[in-house]
């Protein structure tokens, strides 16, 4: 039973005691008394109760104390925490501010939907501002769906922001789909609630007459399907004839979902659809089943691997070696040489490297200049997309790269763009004095161009200052041209 308090100070005791209960007392009960001591300190004295919630002061609940004193001041009185929440300090704010709304729309979902309209947090809009938006239309629409949807399409006619569409859909695609498509179909929605409402419809009438639609839009559709329930989505695909641009797209997704906690059974869903128009996603799902199976049994995983067809190995292995570097470089140092002399995976491991090798697939090596100072063959397969994660995270030793690259083809231009201007970005110092070190030719003079271009976007004077100082000859000339003159 909840003891009286008759003070501040009681209220903030009582919080400060809950802390023995928690682990040995149901959590219903302790959040119970907790709701009772902050209703009875914002009774008491709500601007102390908010000092409390904003101060810093290093307790364990703290960073949940200001979410249950504004749902439970929301429930006492909606004008006073409106009011408070609205003139609180901004850290609090970020706190609190997406179940702040939730909370509010829990209660008065018109009233929530019309706060985030005022102008006092059009300086807040982001990400969490369309969170925000898409949570409280959907708890809207989980009361008065038609409500809801109407005032989302007013909401995207004032203030050309979708968000709304999307939760009102997915709550009113779970409740009624059928009802849901025919509002749809006579009011102009969003593309993405018309596609996320699809997937509910079929759930509920697999022959419903959803139109044509192109490829990517087949993708879309299927993403939150396969995303919310895969099983689903799964069962559908299955049951449509080959060739059904929705069920490959499913089946596809779902195989995503499933690479990393069930490899083998996202593997099978590959091989039911075969090869996808959509490459990127097929080779990553590949790549993220592999490396789930290597995290798991590296020789079996090889095993596996060995017994794929040819267009399917390289981003495989690339899962394999992504995990083992992630795991033990050194190792995988000695495996590598082990797999490149094994006839049986050999031509296959270079180009696996780097893609494993790349930040984009999560093995970002630091340190590259390591890998081809011990397998030098695979200096000729460092492109544009690894090279310029090099360069991020060693500059210098990239830079020393890519001169023997231009030294070894007589200065001319070997293409790295990307690469050039990301050092022209992150080091434009070195790179001034790594130029004039290079061999004369189309590389040297393109760089040049780059550089200063590059340069004199954040530090003009001394882009200007570079140029002026350069010899006289062609370096010169282009890097004037770059800065425009």
């Amino acid at each position: 039973m909840a003891r009286p308090l008759g003070s501040p100070a009681e209220c903030r005791a009582a919080l400060d005691d809950l802390e023995a209960l928690v682990g040995k007392t149901h959590p219903l009960v302790v959040s119970a008394l907790r709701d009772h001591a902050l209703r009875r300190w914002l009774e008491l004295n709500a601007e102390s109760a908010l000092s409390f919630a904003e101060a810093d002061v290093g307790l364990p609940y703290q960073p949940s104390i200001a979410n249950d004193l504004f749902r439970v001041w929301l429930d006492l009185d909606v004008d006073s925490a409106l009011s408070s929440f609205a003139q609180a300090s901004p850290s609090l704010v970020k706190t609190v501010r997406n179940s702040f709304f939730s909370n509010f729309a829990q209660i008065d979902p018109e009233r929530a939907v019309a706060e985030l309209a005022n102008p006092r947090w059009k300086g807040a809009r982001g990400w969490w501002h369309d969170y925000s938006t898409r949570n409280v239309f959907a708890i809207w629409a989980s009361k008065d769906p038609e409500g809801a949807a109407e005032m989302a399409l007013e909401w995207k006619n004032e203030r050309k922001d979708t968000s709304a569409f999307s939760g009102v859909a997915e709550v009113w695609g779970q409740s009624d789909p059928l009802a849901a498509w025919e509002f749809i179909q006579t009011h102009k929605f969003a593309n993405d609630a018309k596609q996320m409402l699809i997937g509910y419809l079929l759930e509920r009438d697999p022959e419903a007459d959803i139109g044509e639609h192109k490829d990517h839009q087949w993708r879309r559709i299927a993403r939150p399907w396969a995303d919310r329930d895969y099983q689903s989505a799964i069962d559908f695909a299955r049951s449509r004839p080959e060739g059904d641009p929705l069920a490959h797209q499913l089946i596809l997704r779902a195989a995503s979902k499933l690479a990393s906690s069930e490899p083998e059974h996202a593997m099978e869903l590959l091989n039911e659809r075969g090869p996808s128009d959509w490459e990127y996603d097929y080779n990553g799902i590949l790549w993220q089943a592999f490396a789930s199976m290597a995290a798991s049994d590296l020789d079996q995983s090889l095993e596996r691997w060995r017994g794929l067809p040819e267009e399917l190995r390289t981003f495989s292995l690339a899962g394999i070696i992504t995990q083992q570097h992630a795991t033990d470089q050194n190792e995988t140092l000695k495996n590598l040489r082990t797999w490149i002399d094994d006839p049986s995976i050999g031509e296959a491991v270079l180009p696996a490297m780097a893609i494993a090798l790349s930040h984009g697939h999560g093995g970002g090596a630091q340190d590259l200049g390591s890998f081809i100072e011990e397998f030098p063959e695979f200096g000729t397969h460092v492109g544009e997309y690894l090279l310029q994660g090099w360069v991020r995270t060693d500059p210098e030793a990239a830079a020393g790269f890519i001169a023997k690259k231009v030294e070894a083809n007589g200065g001319k231009d070997i293409g790295e763009n990307s690469s050039i201007a990301e050092l022209a970005f992150s080091r434009p110092e070195f790179t001034a004095g790594w130029l004039p070190t290079l061999p004369e030719g189309e590389f040297q003079i393109t760089t040049a161009a780059s550089l200063a271009a590059n340069w004199s976007r954040f530090s003009p004077d001394a882009a200007a200052a570079w140029v002026e100082g350069l010899a006289d000859g062609a370096m010169k000339d282009a890097a004037a041209k770059g800065l425009g003159k």
